[in-house]
């Protein structure tokens, strides 16, 4: 039940701001899917030891049942008994398993999505200093324009007070 996302970066942002929200809201997505899934594995982990307490209730019983018969005749322990033992065994054996498969599963995914998660918020970080850097050199070409402006105001009054 694992699906594995690939996120997808649009090229064409209007703005730097509407990709610091994309990106924000990426990667608070994958940290709810991590935690999701962080749930996820301790439950199994639950499962997980659920089974091995069950596993070894099963195997304390049977040695009791071979040691209460003397261990020397099989046959003392009805088939019914001996073969319904063995399918709730293996049954339980296969259910263990499959969530240690499904645990390992979880964890590589709950690993790739905290890779993501660092990705992500380098990104966010990079976009950031992008963002700081184009407001210094934006507010710096505001001064430069200023003083353009303030010296071409001079430059008029200058060559009114000479007609003068």
């Amino acid at each position: 039940n694992l699906t594995n996302k690939q996120l997808s970066i649009p090229e064409d942002f209007e703005s730097k701001e509407e990709m610091v929200a994309f990106l924000t809201s990426a990667v608070s997505q994958a940290e709810g899917e991590r935690e999701d899934i962080r749930q996820q594995l301790m439950e199994k982990k639950r499962q997980c030891r659920e089974l091995l307490q069950q596993i070894a209730s099963l195997k304390k019983e049977q040695q009791l049942q071979l040691t209460s018969t003397g261990g020397s005749n099989a046959d003392s322990v009805p088939g019914e008994v001996h073969e319904a033992l063995k399918s709730a065994m293996e049954k339980l054996q296969l259910r263990f398993m499959d969530l240690m498969r499904e645990k390992a599963e979880l964890k590589e995914r709950v690993e790739e999505l905290e890779h993501h998660c660092i990705q992500l918020s380098g990104e966010t970080d990079t976009i950031g200093e992008y963002i700081a850097l184009y407001q210094n050199q934006r507010a710096i070409l505001k001064q430069r324009h200023r003083e353009k402006e303030d010296y071409i105001n001079r430059l008029a009054q200058d060559k009114e007070d000479m007609k003068m």
